[in-house]
């Protein structure tokens, strides 16, 4: 037995066992969630935290959504997680935010009410299984401003992972029944607000594109003493800098951006090159 624990081998065998072992238990814990889900207890709580909340509203259905969002700054990564109680019917869509604590729904706020009337944007995307049953409706609702002011995830399967993914709910038939809704909101809402995503969508390019000129002008300042700052900030410009798909021409921010890293990159070579020969 010591001479087995001393072998060469014992450290890969051992975690050959630990990643079995951990696959195992991550299989075992999904089904029990899912046989769980199963038996609909979730489900009918938030059903019933839907209905406390729209006292007077008959014939909706209520499904579970949910959120990540996800920013980045630098190498941290921060996620930001959202729960949604939503009922609906077949041109009406009342989103209530949630919170679990354990066994308790606690709703945030009073459900709003969203029809083709209040939005000026609807965007939905849809994952089908093989025989194109809706599996996963990705919903984007923007305001008839244009400002974006919900995100949001309905899937069929949701099981209780972890305390960011409080619930074990199975939503086959109200899955399929939101992509039904989802998809004719989204195309009335695009009918009847022709021209505002056009709109929304050259509004923000004029504003990335004032940030990249900035940047790539700050850029060619300092491309003669300071070259490597010229490389950064058009680089970030390009970043930033509307694309030729997005507005249909090639944008002078964008030309700034490529000629502050063009001109710091020449110059950081002429640098290097007469540093090397003093």
């Amino acid at each position: 037995m010591n001479e087995f624990l001393q072998s060469k081998y014992f450290p890969y065998i051992a975690f050959a066992l630990l990643v079995v072992g951990v696959f195992i238990y991550v299989i075992v814990r999904e089904k029990i969630n899912l046989k769980k889900a199963e038996n609909g207890e979730d489900k009918e709580r938030l059903r019933q935290a839907m209905l406390k909340s729209l006292p007077g509203e008959t014939g909706l259905r209520v499904a579970y959504g949910h959120w990540e969002d996800v920013q980045y700054r630098g190498r941290t990564r921060r996620t930001t997680y959202y729960c949604y109680g939503l009922a609906f019917d077949s041109s009406r869509l009342f989103v209530m935010p949630l919170r679990y604590e354990k066994d308790l729904i606690v709703p945030l706020q009073q459900p709003i009410l969203l029809t083709a009337e209040t939005l000026g944007i609807a965007k939905c995307s849809i994952v089908k299984d093989k025989i194109g049953n809706a599996r996963r409706v990705r919903t984007t609702l923007h305001d008839k401003n244009g400002e974006k002011f919900l995100d949001l995830d309905v899937d069929v399967e949701n099981t209780r992972d972890d305390r960011y993914h409080p619930v074990n709910i199975v939503q086959p038939e109200e899955c399929q029944q939101f992509c039904d809704l989802m998809e004719s909101l989204c195309s009335k809402v695009e009918r009847e607000n022709e021209g505002l995503e056009a709109r929304v969508n050259q509004e923000y390019a004029a504003k990335q594109g004032k940030t990249a000129t900035i940047l790539a002008v700050i850029g060619l300042a300092l491309c003669f003493v300071m070259p490597v700052v010229s490389i950064v900030l058009g680089g970030i410009g390009l970043f930033y800098a509307p694309k030729p798909k997005q507005i249909g021409r090639t944008a002078p921010s964008l030309m700034l951006s490529a000629l502050s890293l063009v001109l710091g990159i020449v110059f950081t070579g002429v640098f290097v090159y007469f540093s090397m020969s003093l």
